[in-house]
């Protein structure tokens, strides 16, 4: 597996919201700050991220729909998103808030090492 592919690997997310699971990316620091500064719907967010889905019925997307499970289609998500407030709230949360954790993350490890370094540059003087 290249480099590039366990960084992807790595980057993966799963919400759960009810029944439904829903998988997908998170999303990276930068474009987290950049749904902050032009203000994207959650809805919005959730359409750039999601790559699938299981546990969703025909019912949950089509008024009168079969209570049986369907296969995700990332244009039905896209329609269905902006009507399902219940979904696009924890999604959106929990793609942003991983992203923002991982920063954080590194920030804490970046802190460690600085440290650690300042130490080890002290004692050479």
């Amino acid at each position: 597996m290249s480099l590039a592919d366990r960084m992807r690997a790595e980057r993966r997310l799963t919400v759960k919201v009810g029944a439904a699971t829903f998988t997908g990316d998170r999303a990276t620091m930068e474009q987290a700050l950049s749904y902050s500064a032009v203000r994207l719907s959650d809805a919005e967010v959730c359409r750039r991220h999601i790559t699938g889905w299981e546990g969703v019925k025909e019912s949950d997307v089509l008024s009168g729909g079969k209570n049986e499970e369907i296969p995700f289609d990332a244009e039905v998500f896209a329609m269905v998103i902006s009507e399902r407030r219940d979904w696009w709230g924890p999604i959106a949360a929990a793609l942003l808030k991983d992203a923002s954790d991982r920063v954080e993350e590194r920030r804490e490890n970046e802190k460690k090492l600085s440290s650690g370094s300042n130490i080890s540059n002290s004692r050479k003087k």
